[in-house]
């Protein structure tokens, strides 16, 4: 140790030295104390009572010994030798020289508590784990260059991973890394496998790129790109994947089947044969673009979305979007992000027009016959004279019709219930161009733009049956089933099915139909051994079966066991009103091609009529619940 005496003075004490003995004493008295402090730890160092490593040891991989450049090798090394397997919270190594963990490592694991930044490329011919272990430190790794390959990386809560721009770190293994604390990407990140935890919070920055071939689950965490994301797998768990700058990518590249949870996305590239499917809504951030390259995106029951000016390429008959793809416009004139389906306003605005676009199977109301593609929209305002509304289709969504020539445009205003087949299909005077696929309709005003659905079929084949209603109820005889069509074609009959759990169906009999007709007609089953059965509630359907073989569902009618109702009302024809017995029902006066044209809320028993025009109507009542109670016929004088 050297003399006191060799020891600068402070300032303060150079400062006060010139007032004379008292800043003198002054500084003298500093020295002492310092003087003692420092014996003092210096004893317990010697002593063993204060270890190095809470004062913290670098070790500095130098290289040395080229060519092999050899971890286990102490020339290697700095004057503090190999690390340890295991570093304290304290510690840190820095790579400054190409290493190799080597044939003559004999740890499998390194434990970092404390730091260790690499600045150079790290060979892992030896297999080794890096374990970012926070438990008593935080275990940070910082790579500034160079190519590190691991065979895993296993991060706990408090470590962290910063890779800069131009590095890169591979892990080797088949099984996934664990990631929690802060992982941060600038450079290149290529894990065989991720696992991101609930601690985790995943940044690819602008300058990024993550090669994931393996997958990744995300169990909590939070996922941020703002670069580019090549993902080979599956993309699984709850956790949040935010993909919404303008820089980002997300590019969907797997040689097999590809499941995705709920994402959002600027850019999504589907570049896989065997196609994607979504467990969760796929959506499109506003200004950003889905495009296919080649495979498809099947929806199942979620949809893809196109928010704001997102838009949609590259789908053909080879790969699209099979099922549900949603898109929303203020826009007078919009193509819906290139969806295949064109809207043009007149005369005004419609506020906000929704389109939800289904492809991949035909409309249920339309058997197999009808075009497997159709589309509903519906706007927010009415404040416009007229609308054109054009559909695109590809050849492979014909199905069964042929010639294409025959083509035709039907539409409904049921609100969407084509899905579940109670929608009441109307031909439409339609332009169809068979070159160019497109089917037009134009003149709909802003009654029929509400809740308005479009599709094609064969005309004359395109609709089994218009099915005006179907209700169930409870009688002391059983349940009573009622149905009306207005236009049969080829209807073989009716197979009754009836459900205890509204999921199973079995069937109970059988109505025969009609075969065709144009006129309305009435039927009606009893279910006499409903009464003996154990069950609170009971569920049926209709199967409408055709000659061909052809059937489709009727919606499910539910009856609450012993709770059976007749709403009786007045008069009937009726010229200015009806009068419901009852309050609290909800009354819905519905036109033959099944629009409804009058609908209370439950709060009124008398019920105007004189909107509407002289004819037969189907009046349907119905619990605030919705469930169906009984449906009349309603002659309007």
């Amino acid at each position: 140790m050297p003399p006191l005496a060799t020891y600068p003075h402070s300032l303060a004490e150079k400062k006060w030295s010139k007032t004379g003995r008292r800043a003198t004493f002054a500084g003298t008295q500093h020295r002492i104390i310092f003087y003692d402090m420092y014996r003092i730890l210096l004893a317990l160092l010697c002593a063993g009572f204060i270890s190095t490593s809470v004062l913290g040891v670098t070790y500095t991989f130098t290289g040395a010994a080229a060519p092999n450049k050899a971890w286990n090798n102490p020339v290697n090394w700095d004057a503090n030798g190999i690390p340890p397997d295991s570093l304290a919270s304290a510690d840190v190594i820095n790579i400054n020289s190409d290493a190799n963990f080597n044939a003559g490592v004999t740890f499998t694991t390194l434990k970092i508590r404390g730091t260790i930044n690499i600045n150079a490329t790290v060979t892992n011919a030896k297999g080794v784990t890096i374990s970012l272990n926070g438990y008593g430190g935080n275990g940070n790794m910082n790579i500034s260059s160079g190519s590190t390959s691991i065979t895993n990386l296993t991060m706990f809560n408090g470590g962290s991973v910063d890779i800069d721009n131009g590095a890169t770190l591979t892990t080797t293994s088949t099984s996934n890394i664990q990631l929690d604390g802060s992982f941060v990407n600038g450079g290149t990140f290529s894990p065989n496998g991720v696992i991101v935890n609930g601690d985790c919070a995943f940044n690819n920055q602008s300058t990024g790129t993550v090669n994931a071939t393996k997958g990744w689950t995300n169990s909590g965490g939070t996922i941020t790109n703002s670069n580019t994301v090549n993902l080979g797998g599956n993309y699984t768990g709850s956790g949040t994947f935010n993909s919404t700058d303008n820089t980002s990518e997300l590019i969907l590249n797997g040689t097999s089947a590809q499941s995705l949870i709920a994402i959002t996305a600027y850019s999504v590239t589907v570049n896989n044969s065997s196609g994607i499917v979504l467990s969760g809504d796929l959506n499109i951030a506003t200004g950003g673009a889905l495009t296919f390259s080649s495979g498809d995106i099947t929806t199942s029951s979620n949809k893809v979305v196109l928010n704001g000016t997102a838009s949609i390429s590259g789908e053909t008959s080879d790969h699209y979007v099979i099922g549900q793809l949603q898109a929303s416009t203020t826009s007078t004139s919009s193509s819906f992000g290139g969806s295949g389906v064109s809207l043009t306003l007149t005369g005004g605005s419609g506020g906000t027009v929704t389109m939800n676009r289904y492809t991949g199977t035909a409309v249920a109301g339309n058997g197999n016959t009808g075009l497997q593609r159709w589309a509903d929209l519906s706007a927010t305002s009415s404040g416009y004279s007229s609308a054109q509304v054009v559909l695109t289709y590809f050849d492979s969504e014909l199905g069964t019709i042929d010639p294409e020539s025959s083509m035709k445009g039907f539409n409904t205003a049921s609100s969407n219930n084509e899905t579940d087949g109670s929608a009441s299909w109307s031909l439409v005077t339609t332009s169809v161009n068979t070159s160019a696929n497109t089917i037009t309709v134009t003149g709909l005003t802003p009654s029929t733009l509400s809740g308005y659905s479009f599709s094609g079929g064969d005309d004359g084949q395109i609709l089994p049956i218009v099915l005006l209603g179907f209700s169930a109820s409870s009688t002391q005889y059983g349940s009573l089933l009622s149905w009306s069509t207005s236009t049969e074609t080829d209807n073989s009959g009716f197979e009754i099915q009836r459900s205890v759990d509204g999921q199973h169906f079995e069937a109970i009999g059988f109505v025969a139909g009609a075969g065709n007709s144009i006129n309305e007609l009435d039927y009606s089953y009893t279910d006499m051994e409903a009464a003996t059965l154990a069950a609170q509630v009971l569920y049926y359907r209709l199967k409408q079966i055709d000659f061909n073989g052809d059937y489709s569902y009727s919606p499910v009618q539910s009856i609450q066991q012993g709770i059976g109702m007749r709403i009786s009302w007045q008069p009937n024809p009726a010229s200015s009103h009806i009068t419901l017995a009852e309050p609290g029902i909800i009354a819905e006066i519905v036109d033959l091609s099944g629009r409804v044209q009058v609908r209370t809320d439950g709060n009124i028993q008398t019920i105007g009529l004189d909107g509407l025009l002289p004819g037969v109507y189907l009046l349907r009542l119905r619990r605030l619940d919705g469930s169906v109670l009984h449906q009349d016929r309603l002659v309007k004088q």
